[in-house]
This record gives C-alpha cells, structure tokens and sequence, in this order.
C-alpha cells in the first residue's frame, strides 16, 4: 500500500470561518488537514513537501467551481452536446 503524502504550508495568510491568521501554517497529511495555527508547526512528519506560501492566501474549502469547458467540448456555443461532452 502506497503511503499518501504530506504537505507542511509556512507563512501562509490563512483565512478561517472566524479568524484570519498571518504567517500561518497548514500541515496537510494524505487528503486531510491535520493542523492549522499561527506561527510554525513544530513536528513535521518526514517526507514532507514544504511549500512557502509568503505573500499567498490559504482560504480553506474554497472551490472555484466555474468553467467554460472540459473534454474537448466549451459552453460558448450553449449546445447539449457539448454539455454531455463535459459530463
């Protein structure tokens, strides 16, 4: 079995439900967030992609969910077929 990945983000401006935290960090393990906090977390697993997000924002959960196309096909000619295409 292939062990996930982990990612330590550093110095991110981090914006929560309540809170935004500058010069924070996010350790993510696998698919889940395992740690948000101000400052730098202080036990990183090994193997870990370091990503420094100086002058970046971290807006957890944030999904662009907009797009004018996939699969070859785009929205710009408002047809069913390309609409199917993209599915």
């Amino acid at each position: 079995m292939k062990r996930a990945s982990s990612t330590y983000i550093k110095n991110a401006t981090i914006y929560l439900d309540d809170e935004i935290i500058k010069n924070g960090s996010i350790l993510i393990e696998g698919c889940q967030i395992t740690e948000v906090k101000s400052g730098r977390i202080t036990f990183i697993p090994a193997h870990v992609q370091i990503v420094d997000a100086t002058s970046l924002l971290a807006i957890l959960g944030f999904i662009d969910g907009h797009i004018h196309g996939a699969n070859g096909a785009d929205m710009m000619g408002a047809t069913e077929k390309a609409l199917d295409a993209m599915q």
